[in-house]
C-alpha cells in the first residue's frame, strides 16, 4: 500500500516505525542551547558578582531583565517563526544563544551583564515557538507528547553541564573561561546539528491538505478564547513555578532552620522529580483526548504542594516540606509539557509559533514577577501570608481550564490574530 504523506514525514526504520531520534536530539539541543546562559549565571554567580563588582540588587536584576525580555519578544518571535524555514530558525536559535554567551564572557561592566540578559531572553523567546512548530510539522502526531517531553528536558541537561563543567573551568582559569567553554560546546553542538542530525530529517514534505484535514478533526469550539485561557493559565502557573524553585531553599533555611547544604537539596528534589514527571506526563499526553482535565489535575496537585509548604512553615514539620517538593516536582514542572501538547492538538502546526509565543509570554511574565512579589510579601507580612497568596494563585489556575470550552470537529484553521 502506498504510504501517506503522514508516513513519509519521518524516516522509516527497518522495523517500519518512524524514527524520531534525530528530531528529538535536535529539539533537545535547541532548547538546551537557549538555557546555557541562564544556568551558567546561576552556577557561576558568586565568581561573576565578584569579577564585575555587582551588588545583590544588580545581580538579581539579571533574572528580571532576562524574563522580561523573553516575555516581550515571545509574541513577535512566535509570529515570525510561523513564516520561517525551520533550518534558518535553528541557525538563529543557536546564534542568539552563542551571542549571549560571548557577550557575558567579554563583559567588562554592568551594561554588558545586562546586555547578555537581553540576548539570553531573546534566545529563550525564540527557542520554544521554533521547536514547537518543528514538532507540529515534522513529527508523528500520535507520539508528539513524548517528543515534547524530551525537548523540555533540554534546560535540565544544560543545568547539569553548567553545574559541573563551568565551575571546574572557572576554578582553574576564570569565570570568563567558563562561559567561553559554553560557547565552544555550543558551537560543536551546532555543527553536529547541521552536519549530522538535520540531514536525517531532511526532505520531509510539508503536510498536504488532506493530511491537515484529517488531523484537524479535534479543535476547540472557541479557539481564541481557549488561547486566552491557556495564556492566563501559563502566567499564573509561571508565578507559582518560579516562586517555588527560586525561594524554597531559602524558605527551608530561614523558616525550618535547615543547614544550607540540606536546604539546597530541596532544589534537587524539585529537579529530579520534575525531570521524571516531564517524561511521564509526556508519555501520557499521547493518550489524552482532553487536555483541560489533565491541567485541572496538575493544578490541584500544585495547590496541595503549596499548602504543604504553608503547613511546613506554620508547624515546622520537615516532612511536609519534602513531600510538598516531591508533589510539586511531579505536577507543577509538567505544565509546559501539557500546555505544549494541547496547543499542538487544538491548533494547526502552521500557527504553532503564534500560539506558543502568546503562551510563552504569559509564562515568562509569571517568571519575572513571581519571586519578586513573593519576596516582597515575605519581607513585609511573613512567609505564611506569602504562601497563602501563592496557594490562591494556584487555585485560580486550577479552575481556569474549565473556561476553555468544548471541542468539536473543525477542518478550517482557527484565526489567532
Amino acid at each position: 500500500m502506498e504510504p501517506t504523506s503522514l508516513d513519509r514525514r519521518l524516516p522509516v526504520t527497518k522495523q517500519g516505525r518512524r524514527s524520531q531520534a534525530p528530531l528529538a536530539f535536535t529539539l533537545l539541543a535547541a532548547m538546551g542551547a537557549a538555557s546555557l546562559l541562564t544556568t551558567g549565571v546561576s552556577a557561576l554567580g558568586p565568581m561573576l558578582s565578584t569579577g564585575l563588582d555587582l551588588s545583590r540588587a544588580q545581580f538579581g536584576a539579571f533574572a528580571v531583565v532576562l524574563f522580561t525580555s523573553t516575555a516581550l519578544l515571545s509574541v513577535p518571535f512566535g509570529r515570525w517563526v510561523d513564516g520561517m524555514n525551520y533550518r534558518v530558525g535553528l541557525a538563529m536559535n543557536f546564534g542568539l544563544a552563542l551571542l549571549a554567551l560571548l557577550t557575558l564572557a567579554t563583559a567588562v561592566s554592568y551594561s554588558g551583564f545586562i546586555g547578555s540578559a537581553v540576548l539570553g531572553g531573546a534566545a529563550l523567546a525564540f527557542s520554544n515557538p521554533l521547536t514547537n512548530r518543528m514538532v507540529g510539522l515534522l513529527s508523528d502526531p500520535v507520539r508528539q507528547g513524548s517528543l515534547i517531553a524530551t525537548k523540555q528536558i533540554g534546560p535540565q541537561v544544560s543545568q547539569i553541564i553548567t553545574a559541573t563543567l563551568y565551575p571546574a573551568v572557572a576554578a582553574v582559569l576564570t569565570w570568563r573561561a567558563g562561559f567561553g567553554l559554553g560557547a565552544i560546546l555550543l558551537s560543536l553542538v551546532l555543527a553536529a546539528v547541521l552536519l549530522w542530525l538535520l540531514p536525517r530529517v531532511k526532505g520531509q514534505p510539508q503536510r498536504h491538505e488532506a493530511t491537515l484535514k484529517e488531523e484537524n478533526t479535534r479543535r476547540l469550539a472557541h479557539p481564541k478564547r481557549g488561547l486566552t485561557v491557556f495564556t492566563v493559565f501559563a502566567l499564573l502557573s509561571g508565578v507559582v513555578y518560579q516562586t517555588v524553585f527560586f525561594t524554597l531553599p531559602l524558605f527551608a533555611h530561614e523558616q525550618l532552620h535547615f543547614e544550607p547544604g540540606l536546604a539546597a537539596l530541596t532544589g534537587g528534589v524539585l529537579g529530579a522529580t520534575g525531570l521524571l514527571a516531564r517524561l511521564a506526563w509526556g508519555a501520557l499526553a499521547d493518550r489524552l483526548t482532553n487536555y483541560t482535565t489533565a491541567l485541572v489535575v496538575i493544578g490541584a496537585l500544585t495547590v496541595t504542594s503549596v499548602l504543604l509548604f504553608l503547613a511546613a512553615g506554620a508547624f515546622e514539620i520537615s516532612w511536609a516540606l519534602w513531600t510538598g517538593a516531591a508533589v510539586f516536582g511531579a505536577s507543577g514542572t509538567a505544565v509546559t509539557v501539557l500546555l505544549t501538547s494541547a496547543l499542538l492538538r487544538y491548533y494547526p502546526p502552521e500557527r504553532a509559533g503564534t500560539a506558543t509565543g502568546l503562551v510563552s509570554m504569559g509564562t515568562f511574565v509569571g517568571f519575572a514577577s513571581g519571586p519578586f512579589l513573593f519576596g516582597a510579601m515575605a519581607d513585609s507580612i511573613g512567609y505564611a501570608d506569602a504562601w497563602t497568596a501563592v496557594a490562591v494563585v494556584a487555585a485560580v489556575a486550577t479552575i481556569l481550564p474549565f473556561a476553555v470550552g468544548p471541542q468539536r470537529s473543525r477542518t478550517k484553521a482557527p484565526t489567532l490574530s
